[in-house]
């Protein structure tokens, strides 16, 4: 089926390279010394850390009606059936690329406030067709106290398009934002001891087709593939996560602990569907004797619109992605641990109700295909569907997209955050296409607009 509301797609691409040792012959004197050693090379502990992936995801996806529908899109949707994921699969994947110091690049700031200020808001703009905004955050890592793979790293702001920072509707792709924020208050609710690794728990089901138990990383997969199997829809699910959180207090946060770009940047409403009534709220994290139970956060009247600016939208991904990396600048996100955000990149992470091998869940199983698209992202044994297992890639792709109709500005509207490691980059992005002509249209301009992201990127990035 064909959502009109989408989820904007948070795209992680961890990328296909080949691991490498090099011998150094002299002990670096320095973090710049450091640096230079070890620019352009990888970690080679990272295709040790991996699993080859379960070539089962590609057929199941069809099964599930995940991608392939004649009425979908062909970014969008996946509606040929085209998305693609690595050989290899590890929940603790991080970009192994390591980059001498640039002085052009900054220090991560602590706020989406002074990204703004760091922004380069016409660097993209001799990339960009027209109707089409972005911001792109470029991640350089560095290395760090004598490892290969260091936490420390560095950021560029490149922006592009008619007002690419101004705060628009995010549509769907706020969805994994909600979710995000609805873990850190539960941690906070429950000293730390439960979050989005934990099972909502049932005394009794409306609906006979849910167990009586069922994990938020599942619900995370049902977000992003827009699956219909569990009786769930990815609409009332975001508004569920939003409830969690509390409605107000995810329009604080954005201020408050992201420090949005604009003051007039609102967050936490709802995405066009009630909260299943069949859900409860009531969590348990699997395996231990450890409970929480919130009362829901009614949806207030009027409602807050969902209004946030690509900046606040970057940073917010960036945090995530970059979770474990921000505790070397004292950055993390509050409340919110490792575990919380893998759900939200990579879904349930045992005992999934899809299937008992399920890998790619979460944001990396988004519906659409841009970021792999655009950057020509592939599974390195070069088929759809690989068969053998003698080769790893060191890439993924995590990704929420959003689209609908807007009936006020009367266009058809795409939007995209997104983070990526390609064999020469690491990024986030987000993005804004419309189109007053079809959505077919729209997904015409965000298919070209990555594009022109990567082109740009080749010819900006040294």
């Amino acid at each position: 089926m064909v959502h009109m509301v989408r989820a904007v797609t948070l795209a992680i691409v961890a990328v296909s390279i080949s691991c490498l040792t090099t011998q150094i012959d002299a002990v670096p004197t320095s973090m710049q010394d450091m640096d230079d050693e070890l620019a352009g090379k990888v970690d080679p502990t990272v295709a040790s850390r991996a699993v080859p992936t379960n070539d089962k995801i590609y057929k199941l996806r069809q099964q599930l009606h995940w991608c392939g529908s004649p009425e979908g899109e062909v970014g969008l949707d996946d509606s040929h059936c085209q998305k693609q994921f690595p050989a290899s699969f590890s929940r603790d994947f991080s970009c192994p690329l390591i980059h001498k110091r640039d002085p052009s690049f900054h220090t991560p700031p602590s706020s989406a406030k002074e990204a703004l200020q760091l922004l380069e808001s016409e660097a993209l703009n001799p990339y960009l067709p027209g109707n089409c905004s972005a911001v792109v955050a470029v991640i350089k890592r560095h290395a760090d106290d004598g490892n290969r793979h260091g936490q420390d790293y560095s950021v560029r702001y490149l922006g592009g398009g008619p007002d690419p920072s101004q705060p628009h509707e995010p549509w769907s792709s706020s969805k994994v934002l909600a979710a995000a924020h609805a873990a850190a208050r539960m941690r906070s609710l429950s000293n730390g001891s439960i979050g989005l690794p934990a099972q909502e728990e049932a005394e009794s089901r409306s609906s006979p087709s849910l167990p009586l138990s069922l994990q938020l990383g599942d619900m995370l997969t049902v977000i992003t593939s827009y699956d219909e199997s569990l009786g769930l829809t990815s609409n009332s699910l975001g508004a569920y996560f939003q409830s969690i959180g509390g409605h107000e207090l995810a329009n604080q946060y954005i201020h408050s602990v992201l420090g949005a770009a604009y003051d007039n940047e609102t967050f936490g409403g709802n995405y066009g569907e009630a909260v299943p009534a069949t859900l409860s709220y009531t969590f348990k994290e699997q395996g231990a004797n450890k409970s929480l139970t919130e009362k829901p956060d009614p949806t207030p009247s009027p409602p807050i619109p969902n209004t946030m600016s690509s900046v606040t939208m970057a940073e917010w991904v960036r945090r995530l992605v970059m979770f474990r990396e921000d505790a070397f600048h004292g950055q993390q996100l509050p409340h919110l641990k490792w575990e919380d955000v893998q759900e939200i990149l990579y879904g349930a992470a045992s005992n999934s109700q899809f299937a008992p091998w399920f890998q790619w869940g979460g944001m990396s199983m988004s519906s659409d295909i841009y970021l792999q698209q655009g950057f020509n992202l592939k599974d390195s044994r070069g088929k759809q569907h690989p068969t053998q297992t003698d080769s790893v890639d060191d890439w993924v792709v995590f990704s929420k997209l959003g689209a609908g109709f807007s009936s006020i500005r009367d266009r058809f509207e795409i939007t995209l955050n997104g983070y990526a490691c390609t064999p020469e980059y690491e990024f986030v992005l987000t993005g804004l296409v419309h189109s007053g002509v079809s959505l077919t249209a729209a997904d015409e301009l965000m298919q070209s607009t990555v594009s022109a992201v990567a082109k740009g990127l080749s010819e900006i990035i040294q």
